[in-house]
């Protein structure tokens, strides 16, 4: 089926086994279907390009070998209340795309559910991504989606991942149950994570390669590592809380940079911050604590921290409070008061 101008409406239409593309919109065409169902498809579920707006209200959608949505060029999709079932790929965004997709479900996708590539920016407002194969969400290129009150949950491999010079807004939310780590920034990134709860996984957080992500009102528990910092990465956290951790709320490799703000850094079972960079690292405010005494354990003879009215905790009990001018802790030593 395809659409190429016009305002057509379609009502409670169903088509599955299908050869091709399941709905084609092109031109500037405006189509409204409305529970509809193209099921099985074997190339794309719905290809929308051009400079289009079509709505998708309350249909199912899936594809045997494609994606089962593909928005393309200018065109400004929407879809609210659908339902997308398998599919290599649930939602590709590309090219400059901007679809709106609100309170619609992506589901066992045997790819990751939600790509964006190019200069896409969509916007997804209260979806749920449910036991991808791949990543629930993938973020690439310079794409800049804008994603609130979402949840990833079950994610077999990273419930977000983010790489090249995209900027993904993250706004509230949860990624639970990831395979391997909850959300992965990579590459040039500036990702903004304001308000997301992430539980659940090995990792909560990995910030690799020269990410310089925003991480802000973060809750982070029941994971291995609570934030794993690699490669020459730089990521702001404040406002946030980390506990419940196997190992360290926060770790500091080789090469990396940080600057911590208003933060609560505590290791259920190791320390509340491991540091192994010689680059400068700034904590200012909030309550770092861990077991067996150690708030901060330092791994590096050259380790340049600086702290400043941190409170302190061992085994959980507070501890004193750092003095209010920036102090360095030196090498050796654990940091469990002043």
């Amino acid at each position: 089926m395809a659409v190429e101008a016009g305002l057509a409406e379609l009502v409670d239409v169903a088509l599955a086994g299908i050869g091709g593309p399941g709905l084609t919109v092109s031109g500037g065409a405006m189509p409204i279907l409305r529970r509809c169902t193209f099921t099985d498809v074997e190339g794309v579920g719905v290809l929308a390009a051009g400079t289009g707006a079509a709505l998708l209200d309350r249909c199912r959608i899936s594809s045997l070998s494609s994606a089962a949505v593909l928005a393309r060029e200018d065109c400004r999709l929407r879809m609210v209340g659908s339902l997308v079932d398998g599919g290599q790929v649930g939602l590709y965004v590309a090219d400059r795309a901007r679809p709106t997709v609100e309170n619609c479900r992506f589901r066992d996708t045997a790819g990751p559910a939600v790509v964006t590539v190019d200069l896409a920016a969509p916007s997804l407002v209260e979806c749920v991504v449910d036991s991808p194969a791949g990543h629930g969400l993938h973020a690439s290129g310079r794409s800049a989606a804008e994603i609130q009150r979402c949840a990833v949950r079950g994610s077999a491999v990273a419930g977000v991942v983010v790489d090249g010079d995209a900027s993904p807004t993250l706004l509230g939310g949860e990624i639970v149950g990831c395979g391997d780590v909850g959300v992965l920034l990579l590459g040039d990134s500036t990702a903004w994570l304001d308000g997301v709860r992430v539980h659940g996984s090995p990792i909560g957080v990995s910030v690799e390669d020269a990410a310089a992500p925003r991480l802000v009102g973060l809750d982070i528990g029941d994971v291995g590592v609570g934030i794993q910092v690699r490669e020459s990465a730089h990521p702001r956290l404040s406002r946030s809380r980390v506990r419940g951790t196997a190992g360290a709320a926060l770790v500091l490799g080789p090469g990396t940079r940080a600057t911590v703000t208003d933060t609560e850094l505590v290791g259920d079972r190791g320390p509340g911050v491991l540091v192994e960079t010689d680059r400068t690292v700034s904590i200012d405010g909030g309550v770092i604590g861990g077991t067996g005494g150690e708030a901060v354990r330092l791994a590096t003879q050259a380790s340049r921290l600086r702290m400043s009215d941190v409170a302190t905790r061992q085994d959980g009990v507070p501890g004193t409070v750092a003095d209010p001018g920036p102090m360095a802790i030196p090498a050796g030593r654990t940091a469990s008061c002043t």
